[in-house]
């Protein structure tokens, strides 16, 4: 993919294998809200609870890349679906930017709304699917999934005003053409290490019904408000992250 930014090596490399350790299956970033002012805010942002399409979906791995206070929101959402997403203390891009890129640049895709998080991705030519709204911004221009400002980005226009419903049911059939692709059942356990564009027209996978893995509580915070102190990766991933300048 066409990129013009670059990630930390190091902390991309601690990013992938945090992905790892959560088990095979792709590792899709998701924010689903965006917009600074009031009424952008209105338009841009969902609910969590409205991706229960995509949340519900077998054998692929969440991550939170959704700023600020986000945990009652998640909770609703496991409510809905019983989907874990995966959540750390030291991803936040209100404090790291760093450290956030290296993070989306670790993941196989992102999914959110049209927010800065969306820009970052196509930055760094990770796959990302920007959900916008029925009129958005004037980047996106009025139809078209493709867009002059980052190759990696695909577009997912509302075709009603305000209504996400089949937004959400559209990505949610191309995330089980790409979840289902051949690769991740080849490397159940090195996803991260084969991101590559999905078959052009692969059959659908809506029929799996395959049982979900039991399931941990809705929101994996490793470290985040929780209490505890770091696990897996945390702590060489501190040790290794440049220190900050006052």
């Amino acid at each position: 993919q066409n990129s013009y930014l670059t990630a930390s090596p190091v902390l991309k490399s601690l990013g992938r294998e945090r992905y790892r350790r959560l088990g095979g299956g792709p590792v899709v970033g998701i924010s689903w809200r965006g917009g600074t002012r009031a009424e952008t805010r209105r338009r841009r942002s969902t609910r969590a609870e409205d991706w229960l399409p995509i949340l519900s979906l077998p054998g692929v791995r969440f991550v939170n890349l959704q700023y600020g206070d986000c945990r009652d929101e998640l909770a609703r959402s496991h409510q809905a679906s019983g989907a874990v997403v995966h959540d750390w203390d030291d991803s936040d891009p209100l404090v790291d930017l760093d450290g956030f890129a290296a993070q989306i640049a670790a993941l196989d895709l992102v999914i959110s709304v049209d927010n800065s998080t969306v820009h970052i991705a196509g930055a760094l030519g990770v796959p990302v699917w920007n959900l916008i709204p029925f009129v958005p911004d004037w980047r996106w221009q009025m139809d078209g999934e493709e867009t002059l400002w980052y190759s990696s980005m695909r577009l997912f226009r509302q075709s009603s005003r305000g209504i996400w419903e089949d937004v959400f049911a559209r990505a949610a059939r191309r995330l089980a053409e790409f979840a289902g692709a051949s690769r991740w059942k080849q490397l159940p356990q090195t996803g991260i290490q084969n991101r590559g564009e999905a078959p052009a027209e692969p059959a659908l996978q809506n029929e799996v019904t395959a049982p979900r893995e039991q399931l941990p509580p809705h929101v994996a915070t490793h470290g985040r408000n929780s209490g505890q102190g770091p696990n897996s990766v945390e702590a060489s991933d501190r040790n290794l992250r440049p220190k900050k300048r006052g």
